[in-house]
């Protein structure tokens, strides 16, 4: 429900969306097309964000810095060492839409 309404939201805002409902989608498409930018949530199932983090510094670090995390409030100690770790911006659950496009536009 929150990656449709996170690409409703963008897509309303003139921005080109392609969804993913795990980091393994998101790795299949990143083989295949360019994009300007991936905001991925970090608990997700079959590859979560901290696998999708991984698998990206392995593959594509370069888009590293394009990279940006929704998390919610509390998260299990792996997600919290990564974004220390990272530093990896993050969106902070729950978040208004104002919130969203402004944490989009600072990523790119």
């Amino acid at each position: 429900m929150v990656r449709a309404l996170i690409a409703d939201v963008l897509a309303l805002n003139g921005y080109d969306v392609e969804t993913a409902t795990n980091g393994q989608e998101a790795l299949d498409w990143i083989a295949t097309c360019s994009y300007d930018l991936i905001v991925s949530d970090l608990n997700m199932p079959n590859l979560d964000g901290a696998g999708l983090y991984r698998a990206l510094e392995a593959q594509h670090p370069e888009l590293l810095r394009r990279l940006g995390f929704v998390t919610g409030t509390t998260e299990p100690p792996v997600f919290q060492r990564l974004l220390a770790e990272t530093g990896v911006p993050t969106l902070n659950k729950p978040f208004t839409l104002d919130d969203l496009l402004q944490f989009v536009q600072r990523l790119l």
